[in-house]
Order: C-alpha cells, then sequence, then structure tokens
C-alpha cells in the first residue's frame, strides 16, 4: 500500500475459481441476464480504465501465496477450513481487503486483528446487490455512494469505515463506474491512516444496518431500458453542449453574511454584463478608501483561459469596467482576499502551475505583484484561507481523474506559512459540500464555511457547513443550510461563490444561453458530428 502505511503480508488466492476468475459464456447465456452480459461486454469492459488488466507481479514477487477454497455452508455465505485460516495467521495480517469470494461467514472474519474489509460501489443505504454503481443511474440519482466496510456475519451489515459520494454520469455507466473504482482506490489508506494515529474506535465500532432492497443484475427489460436511457442521454449531453453555454455574472446584496443562516437570498444587483464569450465569475470583495474593491475571474471562450480583473464600486454606487490586475501565462480564477494586520493580498487558483501563489496590490488600479509562494507541488483548487481559533487554516479541493470531491485542510503559524497538511486529510470526499464557495465567516462563535453543492450541475448551489470542530488532529462539519438562486432570477441556474465584507455580500449566479452557431443554417449537420465526436472524447462523456 502505498504512503508507507501498510506492508502487503500474504496474497491469498479463491483456488476454486478458474485462473483469469471468468464464467464460461454458455453460464452467463443461461443466467436469464443475457441482454446485461451483451450491454456490459460490448460497451462497457473493454471502455473500462479500471478494469484494464495490469501485472502486479513486480508489486507481489516477494509476497507470499495462500491458497484456499471457500465452501459453500447451510444457508447462503462461503467458509474458510481451519487449515487455511491458520495458514492467514501465521502471517499474522492486520486486515484483510476482498477482492475475491461471494458472501464470506466464519472465522476469516476475526482472522486480522481489524477484519476483512470489503467495498461495496454504491451507498449502502440506497442500494444493494450488483452491478456495481449501476443503479443510481438507472433511476437517475444525482450521486452515488461508495463504501468501504469491516464485513461482519450479516450481509450488508458491515462497520462502516469510510464513505464517499460522487456525482451520476447518467449518459456514460462506464466512466460513471471507473469514477468510483478509481476515487475510492485510496479509502484504505486512509483508514489506515486512522489505526496509525491511534483512532481504532470506528474500525472495531457496532455493525450498521441498511433496510435497502437487494437489487440483481439487470434483467432483459431493465438492460434494454437503460441502453435507451444512456444513448439518449449521450445524445441530449452532446447536443447541449453543442447548443448552449453557461453565461455567469456577478451581483451585489446589501445584507451582511450571517442573514444568510436565517433567510433565502435576495435577487442581487447585476453589475458588469459581459458580451458573448466572456464572463466574470468567483468574485470576492474588499473595503477599499473610496468604496469597494471586487476582484473576480475573467475568462474569455476565445482563449480558454482566465486572468484576475479588478471592479471599483465608488460611494455612490458606480461601478468601473474591469481591469486586468493578476495575469499569468497558465489559467487563473478563484481570487480570494485574506487580510493580515491590515494588508489585503490575494490567493488565486492556478492548478496549471502546480502551486499555491499569493499576490499584493500596488494600488490604484495596477496589477498586482507575486508577494510568494504558499505551497508548492500542489495542484490546489479553490485554495480559502482564514485565520480562527489563533491559527491560520487553509481548506482547498485536490482533483482525483474527473472528480473534484476531496476536501483537504492545511494549518500554519502565519499566513506565509510553514503550511502542515491535515493528518485526516481528505478529511470529506463528497461532490456536495466538498469544493469550496467562498468566504468562510464566524457567528456566535462559530464557524461557517461556504461549499460548493455539483451533484447536480458545476456550480448548481452553495452549502453553508457549521464546522463543529477544527483542530490539527481532528475535523468535523455538517450542513447548515443551502443557498440556491430562485427560478425568477435573471441568472437561475447555479450560484457560485459567496464574498462578503461587513453589510455587503457578492455572488455569481448562472444562465444558459443559445450559442451563435445554434442557429447557423448548418447546424443540423454541424451538431450531429460534433454530438457524435463529444460522446466518444473523455471531455464529452
Amino acid at each position: 500500500m502505498d504512503r508507507g502505511l501498510a506492508t502487503p503480508v500474504a496474497l491469498i488466492i479463491d483456488d476454486a475459481k478458474p485462473a483469469d476468475g471468468s464464467r464460461p459464456m454458455a453460464d452467463r447465456l443461461r443466467s436469464g441476464r443475457t441482454a446485461w452480459n451483451l450491454y456490459n461486454r460490448l460497451f462497457v469492459r473493454h471502455r473500462s480504465r479500471a478494469l484494464r488488466e495490469e501485472d502486479l507481479a513486480p508489486l507481489l514477487q516477494d509476497v507470499p501465496t495462500v491458497r484456499c477454497i471457500a465452501r459453500k455452508g447451510t444457508g447462503s455465505g462461503q467458509y474458510f477450513s481451519e487449515q487455511d485460516i491458520a495458514a492467514i495467521q501465521t502471517h499474522r495480517p492486520d486486515f484483510i481487503l476482498r477482492f475475491a469470494f461471494n458472501i464470506i461467514r466464519g472465522d476469516i472474519l476475526t482472522a486480522a486483528r481489524y477484519g476483512v474489509w470489503s467495498f461495496h460501489h454504491d451507498d449502502l443505504d440506497v442500494y444493494r446487490g450488483p452491478p456495481a454503481c449501476f443503479w443510481p443511474t438507472y433511476y437517475g440519482d444525482p450521486v452515488q455512494g461508495v463504501t468501504l466496510q469491516r464485513l461482519t456475519e450479516g450481509i450488508d451489515c458491515g462497520v462502516i469505515l469510510k464513505r464517499c459520494w460522487l456525482k451520476c454520469t447518467h449518459h456514460d455507466y462506464a466512466r460513471n463506474r471507473d469514477n468510483a473504482f478509481l476515487f475510492a482506490a485510496d479509502m484504505p489508506a486512509q483508514v489506515c491512516r486512522d489505526i496509525v494515529r491511534g483512532h481504532t474506535a470506528g474500525v472495531l465500532g457496532p455493525p450498521s444496518t441498511t433496510n435497502a432492497p437487494i437489487r440483481t443484475v439487470p434483467r432483459t427489460g431493465e438492460a434494454v431500458r437503460y441502453a435507451i436511457q444512456s444513448a439518449t442521454a449521450a445524445v441530449r449531453h452532446a447536443t447541449a453542449s453543442r447548443l448552449f453555454d453557461d453565461q455567469w455574472a456577478l451581483g451585489i446584496i446589501e445584507r451582511p453574511v450571517v442573514s444568510v443562516l436565517q433567510q433565502p437570498l435576495p435577487e442581487p444587483r447585476w453589475i458588469c454584463p459581459m458580451p458573448r464569450g466572456r464572463f466574470l465569475a468567483d468574485p470576492f470583495i474588499a473595503r477599499s478608501d473610496d468604496g469597494l474593491l471586487i476582484l473576480a475571474e475573467d475568462y474569455t471562450g476565445r482563449t480558454g483561459r482566465g486572468h484576475i480583473s479588478a471592479i471599483r464600486i465608488d460611494e455612490a454606487g458606480r461601478v468601473s469596467e474591469p481591469v486586468p490586475v493578476i495575469m499569468e501565462p497558465y489559467h487563473l480564477s478563484y481570487p480570494y482576499l485574506v487580510e493580515r494586520d491590515g494588508e489585503l493580498f490575494c490567493i488565486p487558483e492556478s492548478a496549471e502551475s502546480g502551486e499555491i501563489a499569493i499576490y499584493a496590490p500596488q494600488g490604484n488600479m495596477r496589477p498586482w505583484r507575486r508577494a510568494g509562494t504558499l505551497i508548492k507541488g500542489i495542484r490546489a483548487l479553490d485554495a480559502t484561507v482564514i485565520e480562527f481559533a489563533g491559527r491560520w487554516w487553509m481548506f482547498l479541493c485536490t482533483r482525483s481523474g474527473y472528480v473534484e470531491a476531496r476536501l483537504e485542510i492545511f494549518h500554519a503559524p502565519d499566513l506565509f506559512g510553514p503550511w502542515t497538511p491535515h493528518p485526516l486529510n481528505p478529511v470529506q470526499s463528497d461532490i456536495r459540500s466538498s469544493r469550496p464557495a467562498g468566504k468562510p465567516f464566524v457567528h456566535e462563535g462559530v464557524l461557517y464555511r461556504p461549499a460548493q453543492d455539483c451533484s447536480l450541475t458545476y456550480g448548481g448551489s452553495i452549502v453553508i457547513n457549521r464546522i463543529e470542530c477544527l483542530t490539527v488532529d481532528e475535523y468535523r462539519e455538517s450542513p447548515a443550510t443551502r443557498l440556491q438562486p430562485d427560478s425568477a432570477w435573471q441568472f437561475p441556474r447555479g450560484l457560485h461563490t459567496l464574498g462578503w465584507t461587513g453589510n455587503c455580500m457578492v455572488v455569481d449566479a448562472k444562465r444558459r444561453i443559445l450559442l451563435p452557431r445554434a442557429v447557423s443554417p448548418l447546424f443540423p449537420l454541424g451538431a450531429t458530428t460534433a454530438a457524435l465526436r463529444a460522446a466518444k472524447s473523455p471531455a464529452g462523456r
């Protein structure tokens, strides 16, 4: 296992199955699931990155092998013989990570110090049974869960070790499953880290309970229905990307930020309208000598790159044109503003550069100067910094494949570091409430953290999380409220960032607009070609 947390001591092989772990085609055809087996074979397996075969011999060449045959006992389940269990225990395993066998029961479950761990690639509270990650896409759920559990005698009643939630990709089951498999692959390492730190209560805790129905491999009608659903969704997804685009806008709300805890947002006063192909987003706001200063991402579709622009709002409420103040040869966004000893700094997202840089103003809407580097060697998304309880804290997300749902925390004695990663990183893995969405605030001694909910769409809404515990060793938060645009707003399709200062808030919201090429006389041919190309590409999926 990576990170030096665990060392493999034995490889347990199921000797009752063929060496390749496969079933003869005739058996699969007789199973009554012919349509699903064909769909899986033709459209899923060969496209799966997670199921691509890799030669592990170099990694496991020095690891001893224990070959076992698990026998079927009374009722459901497989049981290991006393001899096989004794052979496994000679290697003194701390835990057994299960990738083979069926439902296992009996003494094997306690053969290792911390039991047998197994993935369940779904949310146990909602779906049980195969295929992995299929039923959330079949029923159109916005998110899918992945559970790592310590197995017990009860079916799907294990001890929950870790959970994560990802966005469902309804038009591409292969990618949907790959995201779950690959994103959750390091969950055992996270549990190992907890054990190394002495946190074993969760591993040895009581079993969970679930009333979710147990499902089986899709029958012919379900498989055919899903094939039609996914094909329709793929065409709709590709065509929509050809026809429409998101247009973002900035808005001012004259209210203190704590008001979001008790009442919905009123429609903002929209400022700085941009022409097609350009938008302002990710706004942050601060007081200046002559009014308000807003920094925002200034994105141009022609270049596919953003820079940071500044906007002034004077005492009379007049809004200036955006002026570029931070430009780099890579994409910049999320210009987070933070004060230290009365000085204002900006920490923009610059994931492409592989570091987190900090900038200082030079006055009068002039370009900001680079003031240093906070953390090197990290592709961080939306770094958000706040001083709280005598220490500086940085919240950010890191990307894992196509998924941006890992919340990590760093802490330091000063804004300029040195920054230390939190031992629980990632402290949360949830597409609904991980990625930062603006400036945290304190109300009645409690710290609240805005986070993105991207389960339905990117920048769909903002969740305000109540931070219940924040120390150099622990972290807990829970949702307090949700902010989303009203359908009557001019920009009603998403709310992405919350900035504030004093009694003023600034937000960005989006709407869908028809692209000019959509009304071209040649659109039918162009759209069809683009739809097919997008459906085949990773970005289109």
